[in-house]
């Protein structure tokens, strides 16, 4: 490698180190998780490149940020594995052993060219995106078509000297059941029934759930991507609106929708560049599963945090955007212990009403229905009322 391609491939090392350590920093501020280790880790690699060489530098990235072999063995390999061998843990020590190898001819050939192809590839395949995701970002508009939703007329019926407080309940992704192969394992109509909840009919006008809960709360739609970088302005819109329509009530947002932190791993203008899983790993435990978007511990928090505002004090709208439909699978048995779970959820939700807010008016919704599953029509969602 020349001279200048070895100073121009340094630069682009340390852009992206540059890169990683914003990003990760960002995302730390008020998040903290296990991931922070990235922001030593890219720090190391600009010393390295600055300060030992490029063929070291590209060693350590290559070793630290295996963005190459994740996609081949994660994209590529893993789905094509034979059940057995998925379920075979010493599979990931096998193929890590592969590259390890890979790695170490490279730098015994001195193939730097290789090495920086496939370093950049994997960049690539992380951020492939990026572009289009950050212009998206910058398109979000309050405009669009405006007509009053489903949600916008029943709070309408509200009188509006009426003090009770009023619980908006998203249960996110629940579908409409009735008429479907899974309306037997589901128990949510019987529940709200006989809470003296009424059904009224819903189709969703998305299935994305950004643009679905825009509409319900706002009236607004406007087909749009939605990035966490507009996640504030998106927060402010909907509780302006519930403002609007209920001028003497305190407002609360209880929605991912509405934080950059939480919005940003369901719906992510900029990627998070995540090192090696070896060095993650140890630090699992340190910083606690609750701090790891996406873990049964951080959806048990996140949750309890929605049901402590389920206290009965009068004056006051709450938008509760409980994340029940999250794995993301078609398969039967997942979305038959996702409807399961989502009902014992419903279950504490009404419990918590009826001992703290029993004369609270709630609408029970959800933003859209089932996207994942082959047969049901995504835009089929609930609505029940109790007044």
């Amino acid at each position: 490698m020349s001279a200048p391609s070895k100073r121009i491939a340094e630069w682009l090392l340390i852009l992206f180190y540059l890169f990683v350590f914003a990003t990760t920093l960002v995302e730390q501020v008020e998040f903290l998780n296990e991931n922070a280790i990235a922001i030593p880790i890219a720090l190391a690699g600009i010393y390295i490149t600055i300060c030992v060489g490029f063929r070291y530098s590209l060693f350590y990235a290559l070793l630290v940020f295996p963005l190459g072999f994740d996609w081949l063995y994660f994209q590529v390999m893993a789905p094509h594995l034979p059940a057995f061998f998925i379920r075979f843990h010493q599979n990931r020590w096998i193929f890590g052993g592969l590259y390890l190898l890979f790695l170490g001819f490279l730098f015994w050939k001195n193939w730097l060219y290789v090495g920086l192809i496939c370093f950049l590839f994997g960049g690539f395949w992380v951020e492939k995106n990026l572009f289009t995701q950050v212009y998206h970002a910058f398109q979000f508009s309050h405009e669009g078509l405006i007509s009053p939703s489903i949600l916008q007329r029943n709070l309408a019926r509200i009188d509006s000297n009426d003090q009770s407080p009023i619980y908006l309940i998203c249960l996110d992704g629940y579908p409409k059941l009735a008429g479907s192969p899974y309306a037997k394992f589901g128990r949510l109509d019987s529940i709200l029934r006989q809470e003296k909840f009424h059904p009224q009919d819903y189709v969703a006008h998305s299935f994305q759930t950004p643009v679905a809960v825009r509409y319900l709360l706002t009236g607004r739609f406007q087909k749009q991507e939605f990035t966490n970088l507009n996640a504030a302005a998106l927060g402010r819109e909907l509780t302006s609106s519930l403002r609007g329509i209920r001028p003497k009530n305190q407002i609360y947002l209880g929605s991912i929708l509405g934080n950059y932190n939480l919005s940003k791993p369901f719906f992510s203008a900029i990627e998070s560049i995540r090192p090696n899983r070896m060095f993650v790993k140890p630090f699992h435990t340190v910083v606690g599963d609750e701090n790891r978007i996406g873990s049964s511990k951080f959806f048990e928090k996140y949750h309890a945090g929605l049901l402590a505002q389920i206290d009965g004090k009068t004056r006051q709208t709450k938008f509760l955007h409980f994340l029940t439909f999250h794995g993301l699978s078609a398969e039967k048995r997942v979305l038959v212990k996702e409807i399961s779970w989502a009902d014992q959820l419903l279950i504490q939700i009404i419990h918590r009403l009826k001992t703290q807010a029993p004369q609270a008016k709630v609408i029970i919704f959800s933003d859209h229905g089932e996207r994942e599953t082959k047969g049901m029509d995504p835009r089929r969602a609930i609505f029940y009322v109790n007044f």
